[in-house]
């Protein structure tokens, strides 16, 4: 053979390695490994999901595998969560590891990976390292996609699920086992995390509607959809037949749950979408907007490359606000949360990177404005992480030490316990205590974790949010003076 038709060599490791994708992937773990570290695991009723899994593994350890079973697989309510969470519960039980790495573990991990996934997207369906890279930093930047991670809470690794789904989805040449496996992917998702079915259903009818005209390719269009079809839907059968052996009725089970979404308030979907980003993003929604508004008016009209691409993440962004507004606003059958809407935050950065990669300013221009654009991200990133990076979860801990302190002091010590009180140190549900106190005196004040607006639109109705941000919440420890 000769040297002209030798094949190309391949890329060395160093070539096909993204030293900016790594930067960024490098500093998101770290942000995310600060916050694990700064507590707040177990502070949700939810998180009662994960302590299932220890339970699970408790009882397997004990030799009862029949209560394992009912733990795991018993109730509907993300049981593949608490599936997947009986490895990261058996190392906690084996080498008493703490709650802070069972975060990394559970979540910040698979919410580092998403920014992965996004850059991986991107490539995926054609786009450059500049296109890409803007995706995975608009993603890096959103604090909705961040905050989660201290939790240990089935969010974070769902959505890793789910972007797996849509990368095998997007395969440029899919045969029969690509849709299957994207099919399978869609039911781990679902399982999961149970309110991530629209994304699920998003992902595998666009998957089939790439056959596009279908009536002039049917034959591809049936196996597509058949194969797509069959890996969501048997395993699910298939896990709900084994269940029914046991006597757990998850189809039941399933009916219920999804029937029981209803905290908050019924018709306001049109607003708390955007009052909810607001609240977690500012600045980056404003910029998410901006590349939504650009290529509305302008992008979707020029001839560019990847406009395909472009429009697949715009659709994806608008048909889960339609379900969202339709089942919330019309429908009447289930409340939105924050952790529902922070699904579409992958569409709006494939989109604005898009937008931010064939937006063109005079070349003298065009690197400063760049490198401009880069920065200010990367400020409004940092601005919105800080807040939930600042938080406080060890209040009652020091509050006890200031307590003591205070009784400890010799003018002190004939201060009885009962006029020492801690003030809004615990969850808020549904709404803040009032107290009525005699006057006090403060030894020990902090702001309270609820005042992070965006923890607000998981399950607090219109009138609760008002009541909660019109109340001082911040938590204190008082002594209380003396009685007449």
């Amino acid at each position: 053979m000769s040297a002209s038709s030798s094949p190309p060599a391949k890329p060395r490791l160093s070539q096909r390695l993204d030293g900016v994708l790594l930067t960024i992937l490098g500093v998101s773990l770290a942000l995310r490994v600060i916050l694990a570290i700064r507590g707040g695991a177990e502070y949700y009723p939810d998180e009662g999901r994960f302590n299932a899994a220890i339970s699970a593994v408790e009882s397997l350890r004990a030799g009862d595998t029949d209560n394992f079973f009912r733990l795991i697989f018993s109730t509907a309510d993300h049981l593949g969560y608490k599936a997947s969470m009986t490895l990261p519960a058996w190392c906690l039980l084996q080498w008493h590891w703490n709650l802070a790495t069972m975060a990394v573990l559970s979540s910040g991990i698979f919410s580092t990976a998403n920014i992965g996934w996004i850059y991986a997207l991107a490539r995926r369906t054609g786009a450059g390292r500049a296109e890409a890279r803007w995706s995975a930093l608009l993603m890096a930047a959103s604090c909705s996609m961040f905050y989660w991670s201290r939790h240990l809470m089935p969010y974070d690794y769902a959505l890793f699920l789910g972007l797996a789904c849509l990368y095998v989805s997007l395969h440029p040449a899919p045969r029969w086992h690509h849709s299957l496996t994207a099919g399978v992917l869609g039911f781990c998702t679902f399982v999961t995390y149970n309110g991530s079915w629209s994304l699920v259903a998003f992902i595998l009818t666009a998957h089939v509607l790439r056959t596009w005209p279908w009536w002039r390719r049917w034959r591809q269009f049936l196996l597509r959809s058949g194969c797509a079809l069959a890996g969501l839907v048997l395993p699910f059968l298939g896990l709900v037949y084994w269940a029914a052996g046991r006597q757990f009725f998850l189809l039941d089970s399933y009916i219920g749950f999804s029937n029981s979404i209803f905290q908050g308030d019924f018709g306001d979907a049109h607003r708390f979408i955007l009052e909810y980003l607001w609240a977690a993003e500012k600045g980056l929604l404003l910029v998410w907007l901006g590349c939504l508004a650009w290529f509305v008016a302008v992008g979707a009209w020029r001839p560019a490359s990847g406009r395909g691409r472009a429009v697949l993440w715009l659709s994806g962004l608008l048909t889960l606000v339609a379900v969202f507004i339709g089942f919330c606003d019309v429908e009447h059958k289930f409340v939105v949360y924050g952790r529902l809407v922070r699904q579409i935050v992958p569409f709006a950065c494939l989109l604005g990177g898009w937008v931010l990669a064939h937006w063109r300013v005079a070349e003298a221009r065009q690197g400063r404005l760049q490198a401009a654009l880069a920065a200010a991200i990367v400020v409004i990133g940092g601005w919105n992480l800080a807040q939930p990076l600042r938080q406080r979860w060890d209040f009652h801990r020091e509050a006890l030490q200031v307590r003591d302190r205070y009784l400890q002091q010799p003018e002190n010590r004939d201060v009885a316990l009962n006029r020492i009180v801690f003030l809004n140190e615990g969850y808020i549900w549904p709404e803040p205590l009032k107290y009525n106190l005699p006057p006090y005196q403060v030894l020990l004040s902090r702001p309270h974790i609820m005042q992070f607006r965006a923890l607000l639109y998981e399950g607090y109705n219109r009138e609760q949010r008002e009541k909660i941000l019109a109340t001082d919440i911040t938590m204190r420890v008082v002594v209380l003076d003396r009685s007449p």
